[in-house]
């Protein structure tokens, strides 16, 4: 992935809207596996964007952790894995790491990313919620900017 120019604008996005495009993405990942999410394992963490030397900034920078679940018994987890990497690289991401088994088991792991927006996905073998299997869903943004807001000095 090409690092972002450090003396570029940010994106600018508000932590709804960055919310409900994570939301999308997981559910379009789970839609094209075939898979239904569980609604009640969403978890979307909002953090301060921290610079390369822990610099904090108060002008409302932030980076979203969106994650979600689905459950998808484990050997057919690689025939998901692969279909939803098919569909990542039309989004124009980039795969950059893949696995579907390890010592002969199935243990799904891709990490992609886009390299005009930053974003990361990953899809991965999320052990067990009872006695189903799981996969787990998620989406790192960038540091983005809210509307309306104007870059401060680090504090």
């Amino acid at each position: 992935m090409s690092e972002p120019d450090k003396n570029a604008p940010l994106p600018t996005m508000s932590q709804h809207d960055a919310q409900t495009w994570a939301q999308h993405m997981t559910e379009y990942m789970a839609q094209t596996g075939g898979l239904q999410l569980s609604p009640a394992e969403t978890r979307a963490n909002f953090n301060q964007c921290v610079g390369k030397h822990d610099e904090l900034t108060t002008d409302g920078r932030f980076t979203l952790m969106y994650s979600a679940y689905a459950d998808v018994p484990r050997d057919q987890q690689p025939a998901v894995a692969r279909k939803i990497r098919d569909m990542l690289k039309g989004q124009e991401f980039t795969i950059s790491s893949y696995r579907e088994y390890v010592d002969g088991e199935s243990e799904v792991l891709m990490y992609a990313n886009h390299s005009k927006s930053h974003y990361l996905i990953t899809v991965g073998r999320a052990g067990r919620n009872g006695s189903a299997e799981r996969v787990m869903f998620a989406v790192d943004t960038p540091c983005l900017m809210p509307p309306n807001s104007s870059p401060a000095q680090s504090g």
